[in-house]
This record gives C-alpha cells, structure tokens and sequence, in this order.
C-alpha cells in the first residue's frame, strides 16, 4: 500500500525525507504529519509489504538523531 493509504481523513503531510533512519535496527522514512510522526518503509523483494511506526505528536517530548560513518541517520529514544 503507498504511503497515503495510512494517513487518516483530513491528516496532511508536512514533511518527507529524502534520506533514511534507523530505527530498531531498520531504516524507514521519515514522515511528518500535522498529526503524527510517522516512520515508513516499503519490504521485501518479490513479495512486498510495509513496515510503518507511528507517533501522535502531541505525546513525543524530544527526539534525538545520530549520524554514522555512513552517514544514516538513527533515533535514539
């Protein structure tokens, strides 16, 4: 399913990432809603599936990235 088909009615997009993070030992986009944060990745090779995390963003208090060698961004909660 694209992205869209996780958002609820009337819930815009505000931001989208043009790199990947790494969260829980995968990387994801991240996607910033006027509601949520969400981290979403697209799996598998033959047979695909999604893998999405999602925050209400009023309950998120700080967020913090590291960056690696290879230059991939990581949450680190």
């Amino acid at each position: 399913m694209p992205l869209e088909d996780y958002l609820m009615p009337n819930e815009n997009i505000r931001y989208q990432s043009d790199f990947d993070v790494m969260y829980g030992n995968k990387e994801y986009t991240v996607v910033l809603t006027d509601i949520r944060l969400i981290l979403y990745s697209r799996r598998g090779l033959f047979f695909k599936s999604d893998d999405v995390v999602t925050e209400a963003i009023r309950d998120i208090q700080g967020i913090k990235l590291q960056r690696n060698r290879r230059d991939i961004q990581k949450f680190i909660s």
